[in-house]
């Protein structure tokens, strides 16, 4: 199992190893581009001053010697030293000024030069240079350096560095805070299923995942809701066949009648339907692999099995090969015909549209006019508008519910709407159905 971290500490690593990397990357840069450059200038510009004054020193009379050497350090800050100074002298561990200065002397004077440091109290630095005729000690003061280019870098690397671990902080916790937000609210989700997730962080991708959770909370409120009142509609339900069933039977004991016997059997037949509707509920998102279907051929089966007398409007997609499961469109299309058939009236017709790359399925039956919140309502589970539970309409209520949970698990749409004149439409949408079709598109 893989270590776990705080996102808080991932962010920071990522943060601080961009700015270490993009530091080093800027450093490197500016030491080749403007360092370098700068170094071998001014060492250069040092090293010809130093060979000039040597060359004058070389010619002038020892009585001026001593005016040349104040001019020396006046101007040059260069200063002309009896003897080598007095002190340990030791050669600095790393400071590249020196070495591109001895490699120039080098050059120039066609001999070894070493330049050491030294604590004296007029310079900081010396070195000997071998005449024709003696050796010349000179020393010059760190000032005659001037600023010190790789302290100068390494300290603005050290201060931006810095900078960036602050930064990192500061923007980390900033990116942190809306996701701590969306921690906190999905544990209060957990806890309680009615809480919503705040979907105003202010960054979209959030936004988006708060609402998905908030929809999922929504799916799962709705299934414990839909569990519940299955459990209830079975007792409700059952219940009134069963007690049916005891009377008959308690008849039965007393004397044998066959129209009671009859009677039991069509109650066992009724409680057999209703349970097979609760477990057609239950059960009625399981996804099948797809089959190729031919439209027109599909839903005039169906229309066939119905038994009842229902015009068919295809169009022009009788011969539509779709790849799509066919179990759940079966499933839908013959419970909306179902339900027309029970619940409405004559005529009832079967429409076939396209509407782009959406594939339409409309099934009208004229009947007592509905409102649109009844429309809405009896997708619910146990929902009939019967609210009396008329005896002669039978039915548990899931019908519609199984059609809404079947299209929703297929990426289908469905609904229904109130037809002009009475009666009701009901529709069903399977949206991207070129991507379903097997050979060529809608036509």
């Amino acid at each position: 199992m893989r270590r776990q971290t705080k996102l808080v500490r991932r962010l920071m690593r990522t943060h601080l190893l961009m700015a270490l990397i993009t530091l080093s990357a800027l450093w490197s840069v500016m030491a080749f581009l403007a360092w370098f450059p700068l170094l071998r200038v001014a060492t250069a510009d040092f090293s010809t001053v130093i060979v000039e004054d040597l060359k004058a020193l070389s010619v002038l009379r020892p009585e001026q010697r001593a005016g040349f050497a104040e001019l020396m350090a006046r101007d040059h800050m260069l200063h002309l030293l009896d003897a080598q100074p007095a002190g340990q002298a030791k050669k600095p561990l790393f400071f590249p000024y020196l070495s591109v200065l001895e490699k120039n002397l080098e050059s120039k004077l066609g001999q070894v030069v070493n330049i050491y440091a030294v604590s004296h109290p007029v310079v900081d630095y010396f070195f000997a240079v071998r005449t024709s005729t003696s050796v010349v000690w000179l020393g010059f003061p760190h000032e005659r350096i001037g600023t010190a280019p790789a302290l100068t870098l390494s300290a603005m690397f050290f201060f931006v560095m810095l900078a960036a671990i602050l930064g990192a902080w500061l923007l980390t916790r900033w990116l942190v805070r809306p996701l701590e937000a969306l921690r906190l609210g999905a544990q209060r989700l957990a806890t309680d299923r009615a809480s919503l997730i705040p979907v105003d962080s202010g960054v979209k991708e959030l936004n988006e995942l708060a609402q998905a959770y908030n929809a999922l909370a929504g799916d799962l409120r709705r299934m414990v809701e839909q569990r519940s009142a299955l459990l209830a509609g079975i007792a409700h339900d059952l219940r009134t066949p069963m007690a049916r069933m005891e009377l008959a039977l308690e008849l039965a004991k007393v004397t044998a009648n066959p129209a009671r016997l009859e009677r039991i059997a069509d109650d066992l037949a009724q409680m057999r339907e209703l349970i097979d509707s609760y477990v057609d509920f239950t059960a009625g998102c399981a996804r099948r692999p797809p089959e190729q279907v031919t439209l027109g051929a599909q839903i005039s089966s169906l229309l066939q099995a119905c038994g009842a007398e229902v015009s068919l409007d295809l169009a022009d997609a009788a011969n539509v090969q779709l790849i799509i499961n066919r179990q759940a469109f079966d499933r839908i299309i013959g419970n909306l015909l179902d339900n027309a058939v029970k619940h409405g009236q004559s005529p009832i017709a079967l429409h076939v549209r396209v509407e782009g790359s959406t594939l339409r399925i409309e099934i009208e039956n004229a009947g007592e006019s509905l409102s649109e919140d009844e429309c809405a309502m009896v997708f619910e589970p146990f929902t009939r508008l019967d609210v009396a539970r008329n005896p002669q309409c039978s039915g548990s209520g899931l019908g519609l519910s199984i059609v809404r949970d079947i299209a929703a698990a297929n990426g289908w749409r469905v609904g229904l709407r109130p037809r002009t004149g009475g009666g009701a439409i009901a529709w069903l949408e399977l949206p991207h159905a070129y991507d379903s079709v097997s050979s060529s598109p809608l036509n």
